[in-house]
């Protein structure tokens, strides 16, 4: 038998005869090369030769052709070609995508935009740690109270402790970390802070509500005092003018809840604190410095001062004191002369008190604090991001002067000495710990 003429699968007698929807159409069949329609003229690119057409080509899932199976027959023109399988088409000149066209059409990409973190936003302070951004930030000050207030409810819960109290006896260098310690046992005291502030401190008045519980140290002259007894009460105005400067007024300790336990200082004070912006992001190294100023009285003054006040109100009391006898050569009582000691050194005559801190990194604070007595250094940090754990561990009566020892002068009469149980000779340690929450 001779042989047939050479089969073609009749898809690609139909895609050559410009019939693509056939071709995908229909059971695949082979056909005789003799039914192959005419070509038409095909554009032919020499290797190397430019063209700026873009052509589109239908690409085949497995471009790989059978053999023709033992039955194939030949297909007429125009029968359908089933789906299934897809074959390459040539592509006449002109017919393709001019690229160069098709981009002129479109718009160009605008440039891209990178949009600045957002600034940051006001700040607010219950008792000295402070609130912004959404986070509770360290300390800018120890014992000088801050200019900034609350914007809505905020409660502090925290507490002070310092290895040698006034009062408790001289205060010497330790010989050793033993030495040191055991002087904490007999010397330290410690109390607790609470402070509860409510309102709009940005656009119209904060108030603060602060409480001192001083029957919580178990050594030095509180050690027999009873437990959470010795309650003071203060409270406190704020206001925010703009979002970087505040100012604060107050009464720290104002109502005692039972003398004589309860006998810390009445301080009035009026401060303004001032937030300067030294970066032009929330976040990175020494973004901030806060410097506060202000006056106050009570415990914010000198601790000759202070001395000087008690003995002239032991003297208007008409108790023995130093260099004076009563008229009458008959002393006070014993609750008189203490209460007398107690008013001499609430309030009295007001003194510059101030501060200034740097934040290090966010977290991070450097404080230095005149509190009118002396000079205190230290810093305070918040360890953990979204949490009010504020720590400021501090060096107080840093500089040499009445609280190492001077004469106190007294209205008419000669300058006397200070008792040495009032003295330190040495640089003091406090700590401060608090838990902030913002409702």
């Amino acid at each position: 038998m001779s042989p047939g003429p050479p089969l073609v699968p009749s898809a690609l007698v139909l895609l050559l005869a410009g019939n693509l929807p056939a071709a995908l159409a229909g059971p695949p069949v082979w056909v005789p090369v003799e039914t192959l329609p005419p070509l038409p003229p095909l554009s032919i690119q020499a290797k190397g030769q430019s063209s700026r057409q873009l052509v589109w080509e239908v690409v085949p899932a497995a471009p790989v052709l059978a053999a023709p199976p033992a039955d194939a027959q030949p297909v007429a023109r125009g029968s359908a070609v089933p789906t299934g399988q897809l074959l390459w088409e040539p592509v006449l000149p002109g017919n393709g995508i001019d690229l160069e066209a098709e981009l002129a059409k479109k718009p160009a990409p605008s440039a891209l935009t990178i949009m600045p973190p957002a600034p940051s936003g006001p700040t607010f302070a219950n008792l000295r740690a402070l609130w912004r951004d959404d986070d509770w930030k360290p300390q800018i000050s120890n014992l000088v109270p801050v200019g900034f207030g609350p914007q809505g409810p905020m409660l502090s819960l925290g507490g002070r402790a310092i290895d040698c109290t006034t009062g408790a006896g001289r205060c010497r260098v330790p010989e050793s970390y033993n030495a040191w310690r055991d002087g904490i046992e007999r010397q330290g005291d410690a109390y607790l802070n609470t402070a509860f502030g409510f309102g709009d401190s940005l656009n119209l008045v904060g108030i603060v509500i602060t409480n001192t519980t001083q029957g919580v140290s178990g050594s030095g002259p509180r050690g027999q005092d009873p437990f959470l007894g010795g309650n003071m009460t203060g409270f406190h105005i704020t206001r925010n003018f703009g979002y970087d400067t505040a100012m604060r007024l107050g009464v720290e300790n104002w109502i005692r809840w039972d003398w004589p336990q309860a006998d810390l200082q009445k301080n009035a004070y009026g401060v303004i604190s001032q937030r300067i912006r030294l970066g032009s992001t929330p976040e990175g190294w020494f973004q901030n410095l806060y410097l506060t100023a202000g006056a106050g009285n009570g415990a914010f003054r000198p601790l000759d001062k202070q001395i000087g006040a008690q003995i002239a109100a032991q003297k208007a009391a008409g108790c023995y004191t130093w260099n004076y006898v009563p008229p009458s050569g008959i002393d006070c009582s014993g609750d008189a002369r203490s209460r007398a000691v107690r008013d001499g050194g609430d309030f009295g005559n007001l003194n510059f008190i101030g501060a200034a801190a740097i934040e290090v990194v966010d977290g991070l604070h450097l404080i230095g604090e005149w509190s009118g007595r002396n000079l205190n250094m230290g810093l305070s940090i918040r360890p953990f991001p979204e949490l009010g754990l504020v720590i400021t561990p501090m060096f107080e009566n840093i500089i040499r002067n009445s609280d190492y020892g001077n004469g106190i002068e007294i209205p008419g009469a000669p300058s006397i000495a200070m008792p040495d149980s009032v003295l330190t000779d040495r640089v003091r340690f406090s700590l401060q710990a608090s838990l902030e929450f913002k409702f």
